[in-house]
């Protein structure tokens, strides 16, 4: 115990000793006061920083904020006034997919979703225009409010190609529709269109387009390659599946038969039954001359 007191009292005039000693001086708090030009940069990014940590826990604290739809177009896409909702805790990012498949130039089936979303899967793209049905897709995610507004109109579909077939007189005529229902893409609303020369075959089949849970169904009669088929890449978030009915090479062969009108019953044409009294009893049968006897001598009936 008396080595560590020793201790104790040797140390405490030090301190004193310290204590005493400005470790500041006048002239270097003068210099200072004088801040260097990386140091006021310094102070300007930890403000910035600061403002958008705020903003941000601002934005947990309400709630992100996202357009939300899902639908789909055929042509021409208008979305005019989309909804806002707000985002629950665990959905921290917005959401959009389009995907549009086409049967030459702006004749296309647009299928769109937008809203909020749990994670940030990363942004998907991509562009068919041939061999097979001609294609755009694309999914993005983005973490502000209203980010979700890329596809409000055509203005960032590509233009699929409408350029005439090399030859009109020798190339294949098929049946051309796209719709969501099978009323939509029957023979009596489908076109009668001329394949290019690079596309040798007729097609007609139906499916689905997927984003993100919303499922479309998908009837189609259209030119196509060798393949007959167009699937893109199998993403959680957006898919489309296409099984074929047919895959010809003549002329206006993709359709399937049309049943054939079920006939109605013909009515009966059997002699009218007259009523008769429950009681009555039946008469019997006579011959017709005997009818006719009786008839004359006024015992008939």
């Amino acid at each position: 115990m008396s080595g560590s007191q020793d201790s104790w009292v040797l140390g405490s005039p030090h301190r004193e000793a310290q204590s005493n000693v400005n470790p500041f001086p006048a002239e270097h708090w003068r210099m200072s006061k004088k801040m260097h030009p990386s140091d006021s940069r310094q102070v300007l990014k930890g403000a910035l920083l600061c403002s958008l940590l705020s903003a941000l826990l601002l934005q947990v604290a309400i709630g992100l904020e996202c357009y939300s739809y899902k639908g789909t177009f055929t042509g021409n896409i208008s979305l005019g006034e989309v909804p806002k909702v707000t985002c629950g805790p665990a959905q921290n990012v917005c959401a959009e997919g389009l995907i549009a498949l086409s049967i030459g130039g702006q004749r296309m089936l647009v299928v769109m979703k937008k809203g909020c979303h749990t994670a940030p899967i990363r942004d998907i793209s991509g562009i068919s225009d041939g061999p097979y049905l001609p294609n755009y897709y694309h999914t993005r995610f983005c973490n502000a409010s209203l980010c979700n507004h890329r596809y409000r109109d055509n203005s960032h579909i590509p233009v699929f190609s409408t350029a005439p077939p090399d030859n009109t007189s020798t190339s294949l005529l098929c049946y051309t529709c796209i719709g969501t229902t099978s009323e939509s893409c029957s023979l009596r609303r489908a076109q009668q269109s001329q394949c290019h020369d690079d596309f040798p075959l007729c097609y007609e089949g139906m499916g689905t387009a997927t984003i993100g849970g919303f499922v479309v169904p998908i009837y189609l009669r259209s030119c196509q390659a060798l393949g007959c088929a167009s699937i893109t890449p199998n993403n959680p978030w957006l898919n489309i599946q296409l099984e074929r009915t047919s895959c010809c090479s003549q002329p206006l062969c993709n359709h399937t038969p049309e049943p054939a009108p079920t006939a109605s019953p013909r009515p009966s044409r059997t002699a009218p039954t007259w009523d008769r009294p429950t009681n009555a009893s039946p008469r019997p049968g006579l011959s017709l001359p005997a009818l006719l006897l009786l008839g004359g001598l006024g015992l008939g009936g």
